[in-house]
């Protein structure tokens, strides 16, 4: 098991580490895209009740979840993501759009304040003191700071120093809003006609990591 994962049976009826109102993904192998919900309900035990999912976070919009589907969800909730698979119960219509899904009998955990740096590559835009902005490239990520690679061409105006105050903004596919972050320079790195720059994040970015992970992580087996 990866560090900083561990397994949580709920068999022992221990109660589900999360809260009403909690922000859940949830992807399945028949339906195309992943999407978003809440959680609105929950009989411990037997059921947890979402609201209706909305459009995808990735992928394309998708024909509505059927009664036996597989699914899999993930959430974050104190520092930690929570991931399991289950199935849907039923729905309702009336008086709002509700899915039910079969209460998880293992819950897998992911501590993201223990977790090693997620590899990744996005697209980013990185804004220095001097107010000029470069094309940059994320290529991975923890909840405290990421690493950002600047093709050499790219980095104009004043020279970054460390300690310089930056702000990066990229877009995670699958997510419509661009994420913001504002970090310290802690490192630059000269990688040939990169030039490689260590950021450390001003505060835990902990919803960018998830979502993030969200987007890297397959669906669990």
């Amino acid at each position: 098991m990866d560090q900083g994962n561990r397994q949580v049976s709920m068999r022992s009826g221990l109660r589900l580490a999360i809260e009403l109102g909690i922000e859940v993904s949830i992807d399945s192998p028949r339906i195309s895209g992943r999407f978003r919900s809440e959680l609105v309900g929950m009989l411990p035990g037997r059921y947890l009740i979402l609201s209706e999912p909305g459009k995808p976070v990735s992928g394309p919009y998708h024909a509505e979840y059927r009664e036996g589907d597989s699914v899999v969800v993930r959430y974050l909730f104190r520092g930690s993501i929570f991931g399991f698979r289950t199935f849907v119960l039923g729905s309702v219509i009336h008086p709002d759009r509700l899915l039910f899904l079969g209460y998880p009998t293992q819950v897998e955990e992911h501590n993201i304040r223990a977790a090693k740096r997620l590899e990744c590559l996005i697209p980013s835009l990185i804004a220095f003191p001097d107010g000029t902005e470069s094309k940059a490239t994320m290529v991975d990520v923890s909840r405290v700071g990421c690493h950002i690679r600047v093709l050499g061409p790219e980095v104009a105006g004043k020279k970054p120093e460390r300690g310089d105050a930056v702000r990066i903004r990229c877009r995670v596919p699958g997510v419509e809003e661009d994420q913001i972050i504002s970090g310290e320079i802690k490192r630059l790195i000269d990688e040939g006609d990169r030039l490689g720059i260590g950021v450390g994040f001003h505060q835990p970015e902990e919803q960018v990591y998830l979502r993030i992970y969200d987007f890297l992580s397959p669906a669990l087996e």
